[in-house]
């Protein structure tokens, strides 16, 4: 078809929601790769929006070409100007209308659309190999700014290689609730595990909760909102660090809990306090009340496991160092002179001062195989076999003690730890959380809260569960 010669009869206006079918027909033709039916509620949405502007070309009755402009107020690339730039998202020209000056008049309209919004540019893009569109830009008095190639990876593969694939519903819908209500720190560690998201940024979260002291606080444990430093609080950051695998013992987050447990403070000379008196002046859970009589103050929760968070950690020839010595001595002789414990959280701290004491390497303090015989007994005994109680009961599951098929306490309990992996399939909810069997009977605003903190850190242990449990 030869090109039409009479410029002068084009004519220009801006898109209506009355012309959503014939411009979405136009798009189609520019990008072939989309339906007509994604198209259309796209640009019902750009219609409605007042940031954004479709502008259409005219010979006749017939739609001829077709712009696409927008404010962008983040920043793009080559933008030199504080505030909001106009950016030219699309711009299409039916074949027999180019080289007509079509699409320079409808690049025109946007740009005074841009204009009279605030705006003191405009910018565009095209891709590297692009060349008449390259032409096109420069020749309407567009310069180049940068190039550029933009790089992409897939991050649910990433976790899903070591998970069977009829888990990437389970991981997607736990991502979605995780980036929409998680705490910076569980984002944080969410995004080290299964995103490659760096130790740094956990560091740089998790340091936001301690204290001057050394200490940690401020409901990093959301079941107590004392912003003070409190032994269990600190414990919770023992935990993280173990998360992430983070050993280095010079750094202020290690040296700081080393001098807050050594400093004395909810300290009574044998045993970290369980629950500190601060805790009653804020909102708590009713067994972090001082007064409470819950079976999960034992003198040995979190004790046992502070003991060896200083062996690990501590230099062999400090008074932090013979602290931890003594007390892992004590710890391991009450445990020895006494049945097998009945509370799970105290027999996790246990097992962590067995790992702990294993990892530094000691030969001297305690008898390290005698213990490790005593805790695969312990984790055996500790596990609730009923699963019909796991539906609503608060619990002992192998996850307590292990989350991966390569530890030792996997063997003994491989069937019922190969069972939690189907009921945390199971169990998640449709917002791709799992359920809180616990709550606090007062507070209900700040419980709602910390349940939803909760909720983020099982989401993150229930998806490292089954990674490494393999399904």
């Amino acid at each position: 078809m030869s090109i039409p010669n009479k410029i002068s009869n084009f004519q220009y206006r801006k898109a209506e929601q009355s012309d959503l079918k014939i411009l979405t027909e136009l798009l189609c033709e520019l990008y072939k790769n989309h339906s007509f039916e994604e198209l259309l509620v796209e640009n019902k949405g750009i219609l409605g929006d007042r940031k954004q502007v479709l502008f259409l070309a005219f010979d006749g009755k017939k739609y001829i070409g077709i712009c696409h402009g927008a404010l962008r107020s983040e920043y793009v690339n080559g933008k030199e100007y504080a505030g909001t730039a106009g950016y030219l998202e699309a711009i299409y020209v039916r074949p027999e209308y180019r080289l007509c000056g079509v699409a320079v008049s409808l690049v025109g309209l946007c740009e005074e659309w841009a204009h009279n919004n605030g705006c003191r540019e405009f910018l565009s893009d095209c891709l590297l190999d692009n060349t008449e569109s390259y032409k096109f830009h420069t020749r309407i008095g567009f310069t180049e700014t940068e190039r550029c190639i933009f790089f992409r990876k897939e991050l649910s593969t990433l976790v899903l290689n070591d998970m069977v694939s009829v888990n990437k519903t389970i991981y997607e819908n736990t991502r979605t609730f995780i980036y929409h209500n998680a705490r910076p720190l569980d984002l944080a560690r969410w995004q080290y595990h299964f995103e490659g998201g760096s130790k740094k940024a956990v560091l740089t979260a998790l340091a936001v909760y301690q204290n001057e002291d050394g200490g940690f606080g401020h409901a990093l444990e959301p079941d107590a909102w004392n912003p003070n430093s409190a032994p269990i609080q600190t414990w919770a950051a023992t935990e993280v660090l173990r998360e992430i695998d983070f050993t280095d013992s010079t750094h202020p987050i290690i040296t700081g809990i080393l001098r807050y447990l050594a400093s004395g403070k909810d300290f009574e000379g044998k045993f970290w306090y369980n629950t500190v008196p601060s805790n009653n002046d804020y909102p708590h859970a009713p067994w972090w009340h001082t007064e409470s009589d819950s079976t999960c103050h034992n003198n040995y929760n979190p004790t046992a496991c502070l003991a060896g968070f200083i062996i690990r950690f501590a230099g062999k020839n400090s008074d932090w160092y013979r602290l931890g010595c003594r007390i892992t001595k004590e710890a391991y002789e009450a445990y020895f002179g006494q049945d097998l414990l009945g509370d799970m959280h105290t027999a996790g701290c246990y097992v962590r001062l067995w790992q702990y004491c294993a990892e530094a390497g000691i030969v001297d303090i305690i008898n390290l195989s005698a213990l490790k015989e005593r805790l695969l007994e312990q984790v055996r005994h500790g596990i609730t076999k009923n699963t019909v109680e796991w539906e609503t009961g608060y619990i002992c599951k192998p996850s307590q003690f292990l989350n991966n098929s390569n530890s030792i306490f996997y063997a003994d309990n491989k069937d019922i730890a190969d069972y939690e992996c189907e009921f945390i399939i199971k169990s998640q909810l449709e917002d791709g959380s799992w359920n809180i069997p616990w709550g606090w009977n007062g507070y209900p605003d700040e419980w709602a809260i910390s349940k939803n903190w909760w909720k983020g850190n099982g989401a993150i242990l229930n998806i490292l569960y089954l990674k490494g449990m393999k399904h």
